[in-house]
């Protein structure tokens, strides 16, 4: 099923405005794709057959079918993008031919054995090759029209990735595929430092991935008896008369960042206390107090070792107590007339409430070291009644258990203590 790209001509037959602001997370999307439908075991077949599917399922979804019996081509633009999954038609159409292509370079390189490859096959993955970046850039053009900062430079990225692999497969151009995938690469690396987690894993895997691909290509322009270019001369060229809009594309998507970093950390609670936060000297440890807090939180599931959770925590309370030290120069600035528009209670209450959760995160971690020192006075005890003494092993002491064990008693008193000095049992454990 083929999508035409080029014209504006509406799905009832009257133009519509796009709606701005679509959210695309293209590698999500993709990745997933891809790991559930055959690619992790290279199976490109199945893939594109999962992708034929979902295409016809798309269109369906919103009525955007190439007639009845009679197959009459539609056209699909800027104004007709009313709906996410009209995006999603693009982005399947690109995975889908890229598919084939793929599926086709690796039927002609199993039919060589060790041989040159069909040489018709290659043409035919090469011509597949190329639809699937025809799509990309379609993506990517439309996006800029409809979509986020970061959607349409995660559709830029993913277009300069596709053209990179085309010119790869020609094998003539070395420094255009070099330019390509080093504009790929300079975005999906901003890319890798904002959004969710699993979105910089995807985008950091890929810079890994180019840095690999950018290697090879320096060495075929050396071994040509040229000289590789200087990777940011390179970008620029590559940019040409529009050598400024990367970098304003980069420079609105670390705005976008710092937005939404400075919203997610706002305010602060604990408890049930919610208090605002208005200086960034306490908002930037807090935002990474915050990040860290929630892979703290994964390894815990994961039951990772001691020797990385006890650290982890270590570096948890120093940023709170980083965030607090800033509390109590904002509150001293305040009282001495330095701050204005200054609610000094409010600092006081964000003092107490960062002092709840220091408590907190140490709670949690003599938790931990008295869990690991039980467990290894536990082994010592029971090799010792068979008989079998530890030698090089790091035994705990019945001390060690005693001194751990007061540490959390003092610490769960003093959390009781400022509890009842915020009122009620707001902050008790």
């Amino acid at each position: 099923m083929e999508v035409e790209t080029t014209a504006s001509d509406g799905l009832t037959g009257q133009a519509q405005v796009a709606s701005p602001q679509l959210p695309l997370n293209i590698l999500n999307i993709i990745k997933t794709a891809q790991l559930q439908n055959g690619l992790k075991h290279g199976d490109y077949g199945r893939y594109r057959q999962y992708c034929s599917r979902r295409l016809r399922s798309l269109c369906k979804a919103v009525k955007f079918l190439h007639g009845k019996g009679r197959f009459q081509k539609k056209k699909l633009d800027v104004p007709q993008v009313t709906d996410v999954r009209h995006l999603h038609i693009l982005l399947v159409s690109t995975e889908r031919a890229w598919a084939h292509a793929m599926q086709l370079k690796k039927e002609g390189e199993a039919a060589a054995e060790g041989s040159r490859p069909d040489p018709k096959k290659r043409h035919y993955a090469l011509r597949r090759l190329k639809k699937a970046s025809h799509w990309a850039s379609e993506l990517s053009r439309i996006c800029s029209a409809v979509c986020d900062t970061r959607s349409t430079v995660e559709a830029d990225a993913y277009s300069s990735w596709m053209g990179g692999n085309v010119l790869m497969e020609r094998e003539g151009d070395w420094e255009g595929t070099l330019a390509a995938y080093t504009r790929a690469r300079a975005l999906f690396s901003e890319l890798s430092k904002v959004g969710d987690a699993d979105n910089q894993a995807h985008c950091g895997a890929l810079v890994e991935e180019l840095d690999t691909t950018i290697s090879y290509c320096s060495y075929q322009i050396k071994r040509a008896g040229g000289e590789a270019p200087d990777p940011s001369a390179l970008l620029s060229a590559a940019e040409g008369e529009a050598g400024g809009l990367l970098q304003s594309k980069l420079a609105s998507l670390a705005a976008e960042a710092q937005t939404a970093q400075a919203a997610s950390t706002s305010s602060f609670e604990w408890r049930n206390i919610k208090v605002s936060v208005s200086s960034e000297k306490i908002r930037v440890p807090l935002h990474n107090a915050a990040e860290l807090a929630a892979s703290l939180e994964g390894a815990m599931d994961t039951d990772a070792g001691v020797d990385h959770l006890l650290p982890q925590h270590d570096k948890l309370i120093n940023l709170y107590n980083e965030a607090r030290a800033a509390t109590r120069s904002a509150i001293r600035a305040a009282q001495t007339g330095g701050g204005k528009d200054v609610d000094v209670d409010e600092l006081h209450a964000l003092e107490r409430a960062l002092s709840g959760r220091i408590l907190e995160v140490s709670l949690a971690r003599g938790q931990v070291a008295v869990a690991d020192a039980a467990g290894r006075f536990t082994a010592a005890l029971t090799k010792q009644a068979a008989g079998k003494p530890g030698r090089g092993e790091r035994s705990a002491k019945p001390e060690d258990l005693v001194r751990l064990t007061t540490n959390l008693m003092q610490l769960a008193t003093e959390l009781e203590e400022l509890a009842s000095h915020m009122g009620g049992r707001q902050g008790e454990a």
